[in-house]
């Protein structure tokens, strides 16, 4: 089977092409060898153009698990809000917030599980 060979020209500022060249170098990595492993890791992650953006772009994917880490703080405030919202609720209300609110893990269980299959669950009350 042969093969036909393709060639790419890249502009480089003339340090960085210093630099890459030297840190190749001391890894034992031809600039050819290096071009050839990137496009080698770009058809691998063809079906993944996210995944290659990540690794080329690394400050990207760090910028989108700072988004990540916004959102679930976010949530969590929600929820945090809503249960103050709810206990004030119950102070206005008169309902004692001690016998609304689920005793352990065991309980919240029984409840999900009881929220999920309602009449199906009843062995579990026996």
């Amino acid at each position: 089977m042969t093969t036909t060979a393709a060639q790419i020209n890249v502009r480089l500022d003339a340090d960085l092409k210093r630099s890459g060249d030297a840190a190749l170098s001391s890894a034992g990595i031809t600039p050819s060898q290096a071009v050839r492993a990137l496009w080698q890791l770009a058809a691998s992650l063809a079906d993944r153009p996210g995944a290659l953006q990540d690794i080329l772009s690394p400050g990207r994917a760090r910028a989108k698990q700072r988004e990540r880490e916004k959102a679930a703080k976010h949530k969590l405030e929600l929820i945090d809000q809503g249960s103050q919202l709810f206990a004030a609720v119950c102070r206005e209300s008169g309902i004692d917030l001690a016998r609304v609110q689920p005793s352990g893990n065991e309980e919240l269980k029984r409840n999900a599980y009881a929220d999920r299959y309602g009449e199906e669950m009843s062995w579990l009350y026996e």
